[in-house]
């Protein structure tokens, strides 16, 4: 009698050991239904990071021009060249005519290489071309190139929380515009009053 209670106590304990093909099929299919939760929240917050780097650096970017111009008593000329290229001007800090060096440095603007890359003319913020015009009477417009639409409809979202679309064509507002699309991705100008 022994022997048959041991036998039938080494059966039960061989057959807790592993998990059922049941037991192995929920387990995924409930990491599945997480991951698919999970995700977009995640590629959100990637196109949420970028859209806040790009408006910052619009900010940023029309706040230099500002406080140069403010300083060097240049306000009616923010876009031609008493000052010399106004990338250079912003970015790298090398286009300064030298007649208005001394008020450059006392404006205490600090160039914004740490969130570009490149030179001349030929910048970039987070991998998006970045070109910048007006000023002066004219509004300072950043323009970021080959931007994708999730991005371009994340940055329009911070400035109207009612859009939950991009128009098919290019649209103009106060505070930005947007190109047509092309291969999935615009150009989208935010447009900073100085």
């Amino acid at each position: 009698m022994k022997s048959l209670r041991t036998k039938f106590t080494r059966i039960g304990k061989a057959a807790q050991k592993g998990f059922t093909l049941i037991e192995l099929v929920v387990v995924v299919a409930v990491i599945g239904v997480l991951i698919a939760i999970v995700a977009p929240s995640i590629t959100g917050s990637r196109d949420g990071a970028n859209a806040q780097l790009l408006v910052r650096s619009a900010n940023s970017i029309a706040q230099n021009w500002q406080m140069i111009n403010q300083q060097c008593g240049t306000n009616s000329a923010v876009a031609t060249t008493p000052i010399g290229d106004m990338e250079d001007v912003v970015f790298g800090g090398t286009g300064i005519n030298a007649a208005y060096q001394a008020c450059y440095t006392q404006s205490r603007v600090l160039p914004l290489t740490e969130i570009s890359l490149g030179s001349g003319s030929n910048y970039s913020i987070a991998n998006y071309p970045v070109t910048i015009t007006g000023g002066g009477t004219a509004p300072l417009s950043v323009t970021y190139s080959n931007v994708p639409d999730t991005l371009v409809l994340n940055i329009v979202q911070r400035y109207d929380n009612t859009a939950d679309t991009l128009a098919a064509g290019a649209t103009t507002t106060g505070a930005y515009s947007y190109s047509a699309p092309s291969a999935g991705s615009r150009s989208i100008t935010i447009i900073k009053r100085i």
